[in-house]
């Protein structure tokens, strides 16, 4: 059951203090919300560096239902970022959200 997370100790807790989703979270304030199901977390903050971010942690099976709820609550304009591999994972599931970019080299 995805549950929201109402406070920046319950996000802390159910990502381990990820840094990227902590800083996604931006106090979950002015509109920055947060979920948790299972073994994954995203957080979404409008217009922060000038975007409207999505961090997602976790595991993938998880991350998946986690961002299909949370672009349906924030809206289509939501990128997630997070570590390559799940981005991967992620964008290979839910419709309109892109595949990241390789490096180059």
């Amino acid at each position: 059951m995805i549950r929201r997370l109402r406070s920046l100790d319950d996000v802390r807790a159910a990502c381990g203090d990820d840094d990227l989703v902590m800083w996604a979270a931006q106090e979950l304030s002015g509109g920055s919300r947060a979920w948790a199901l299972g073994e994954a977390v995203v957080a979404g903050s409008p217009g922060v560096s000038r975007h409207d971010r999505l961090a997602v942690w976790g595991q993938a099976v998880d991350a998946v239902a986690l961002v299909r709820h949370a672009l349906g609550e924030l809206g289509p304009t939501y990128r997630p970022l997070g570590e390559v591999e799940l981005v991967r994972q992620v964008a290979a599931k839910v419709d309109g959200v892109r595949r990241p970019r390789s490096s180059p080299g």
